[in-house]
């Protein structure tokens, strides 16, 4: 039971009071033969190796606890805003959910800066745009490529993927493939 002292040995028990009693006797005729106690000194390391070790059980207890609470803490406060923004719109960041979207951010973060979108020029030369990378936005899809409408060096982009000479017309009417060669 918790906070039930432990029974106490009898005097003649294992561990009781007559090992004491004998010792004590041993370290008596060991003294009036002129050697030195044996029991006695014993005795001390024993309490001292006990008391050293209750010590350490005790602050090891006491950093566990501390560590423990630490974390609790941390849990409930957490010190990032992403973890902060994520609590406060009701996602675990535990949840499966709340570990998909750090991924996407892990990657995100881990993707460079800018990214190159392929195209080519009016002699049909291959180009590479570099644009920002989108931020990250749960949900949102990024464009393949230039908005609709956007010219390049004498074309106008009319749309779908912008690798495809087809996405692009010459602006003035004249086609891309009317004076100008894409390879």
């Amino acid at each position: 039971m918790p906070g039930a002292e432990p029974k106490k040995p009898g005097f003649f028990d294992k561990g009781g009071g007559w090992v004491d009693a004998l010792g004590i006797l041993g370290d008596a005729l060991a003294g009036a033969a002129g050697r030195p106690p044996v029991y006695t000194q014993m005795k001390m390391q024993r309490r001292e190796i006990e008391r050293r070790q209750q010590t350490w059980s005790q602050k090891q207890k006491a950093e566990r606890d501390e560590w423990l609470w630490r974390e609790q803490w941390k849990q409930a406060h957490p010190d990032d805003q992403f973890t902060q923004f994520m609590v406060a719109g009701g996602i675990d960041p535990r949840s499966p959910q709340g570990q998909a979207l750090y991924k996407q951010r892990a990657e995100g973060m881990a993707a460079p800066p800018l990214m190159a979108i392929d195209g080519f020029d009016a002699q049909g030369n291959p180009t590479k745009t570099f644009m920002p990378r989108p931020t990250f936005a749960p949900g949102q899809t990024t464009p393949a490529g230039p908005p609709v409408g956007t010219t390049r060096n004498g074309y106008r982009f009319k749309g779908g993927n912008p690798n495809d000479r087809s996405s692009w017309e010459a602006v003035g009417g004249a086609s891309p493939a009317g004076g100008a060669t894409f390879r």
